[in-house]
């Protein structure tokens, strides 16, 4: 007897379900497979898809409906990414003309930003990644890529705005129905060279002493100018100038386990659990010696909840042991602590302390320190390093507070509220929803 599994698609696109009941229908698993739609999907509280990658929010989206839906719950999250176009479209291709651009409109802006670019400057990738969670728990995490380079349209054929899928060739076809063409890199024929080009090439090649490969490093933004970063700084200051962070707590360390459990979770969910959560257990010393199989159904709905009470139990008994019950007030020293990174250092030190020892840099800080071309790095190690050479060192604290309010309220992964912001005159990321730029 062949084992049967139900999954539920979150999302409202009967099309897409239909595109992925082909594929199970066609595979040739053991496993019966039956898939609908998630009920009531457009009436859940909605999953804000801002993280950097398609993993993170094909993850994020799959985990956040399967706290809301007793029962197996998959999500996905895929688009193409254009390396010579600073990634664009990307992970934000669904708004990449506009939020209300149809999908000719999108193909035809990235033709017209594609002319004039050749050979590896064409080159792309679709990425798609799907994930699969139970009730908070991610089961499963599935992604693969095609690459090739954009074409305007299949290769022996005349060019056209919006080429159709026939003709495409079969990699693509068969991984991805993508209006514009992505074909397989095209391999460049050599001509023969006549014996005495051949003879001036080798002596040239004697001549030159041999170079050391050069390593290619990140341009520095653009944006950083110091008449601009003010400009920055003074329109935050406006919009946000209460900006604080949003998980409540009433200690440091209490503000240390919330940012915790903030990984890979929202800062609402994580309120919601600190409500009973600081009741039950009050101390260092509660956490540092609960039962761990009880701690991790009480923070379940944070989601990854083993790994997270390992991190939590662990940072509270070396808080006891080697620090007197007392939250470290050094990077340094913080950053002993189990499951603690600079990330959640800068935020206890910074919001619990007042210690400004460097930038919060979140998927929100992340994203938009890219998108204001304040750093061109995606490590966010190093855009912290990119951020704290031009942000006054007072400013780091609220700085990181007032990005990460304007990522969640106007600025969206997704669809950006560029008609409400008020730094959209010094904007100029190439994925606005609105045009004009001025350093005012």
């Amino acid at each position: 007897m062949r084992a049967h599994a139900k999954l539920f698609l979150a999302s409202s696109n009967p099309g897409k379900l239909a595109e992925y009941r082909a594929l199970a229908t066609a595979s040739a698993s053991t496993l019966v497979v039956e898939l609908g739609l998630l009920p009531d999907f457009n009436a859940l509280p909605v999953f804000e898809e801002n993280a950097p990658t398609f993993v993170e929010n094909a993850a994020g989206k799959a985990l956040h409906c399967s706290r809301l839906w007793d029962g197996l719950v998959f999500a996905d999250d895929s688009g193409l990414v254009v390396p010579a176009l600073g990634g664009a479209p990307g992970v934000h291709s669904a708004r990449y003309a506009g939020t209300q651009a149809t999908n000719s409109e999108r193909i035809e802006k990235l033709l017209r930003e594609m002319r004039g670019k050749t050979g590896s400057e064409r080159a792309a990738h679709f990425v798609c990644a799907i994930a699969v969670a139970d009730r908070g728990r991610a089961l499963a995490i599935v992604t693969d890529r095609v690459d090739g380079e954009i074409l305007e349209a299949p290769r022996g054929r005349k060019k056209s705005v919006q080429p159709s899928g026939e003709g495409v060739p079969q990699i693509a076809r068969r991984s991805f129905g993508h209006a514009i063409v992505l074909a397989p890199m095209a391999t460049k024929s050599k001509k023969k060279r006549s014996a005495k080009k051949k003879l001036t090439s080798r002596k040239s090649k004697r001549a030159k002493p041999a170079e050391t490969p050069k390593v290619s490093k990140p341009a520095r933004a653009a944006g950083t100018d110091p008449k601009r970063v003010t400009a920055i700084l003074a329109r935050l200051d406006e919009a946000y100038g209460n900006a604080t962070c949003e998980l409540k707590h009433e200690n440091a360390f209490q503000l240390l386990i919330s940012t915790i459990l903030s990984a890979q979770c929202t800062d609402v969910r994580v309120n919601q659990v600190a409500e009973t959560l600081y009741k039950k257990y009050p101390d260092a010393k509660a956490f540092a010696y609960a039962t761990p199989g009880e701690l991790e159904q009480d923070i379940r709905p944070t989601g990854f909840f083993r790994n997270k009470t390992k991190s939590v139990m662990g940072a509270s008994k070396a808080i006891i042991e080697k620090f007197g019950g007392q939250v470290p007030r050094t990077m340094e020293k913080i950053l002993t602590l189990p499951g603690v990174a600079r990330k959640t250092g800068n935020v206890v030190l910074g919001t619990a302390y007042g210690i400004s020892s460097g930038v919060v840099v979140d998927t929100h800080v992340l994203r938009l320190s890219n998108r204001l071309d304040l750093s061109r790095n995606e490590d966010p190690k190093k855009v912290e390093q990119d951020l704290m050479q031009i942000i006054p060192r007072d400013k780091w604290i609220k700085f990181s507070h007032q990005l990460i309010w304007h990522g969640r309220r106007v600025c969206h992964a997704r669809k950006p509220k560029c008609a409400e912001c008020n730094m959209e005159s010094l904007c100029y990321a190439r994925d606005k929803t609105v045009s004009g730029t001025s350093l005012n």
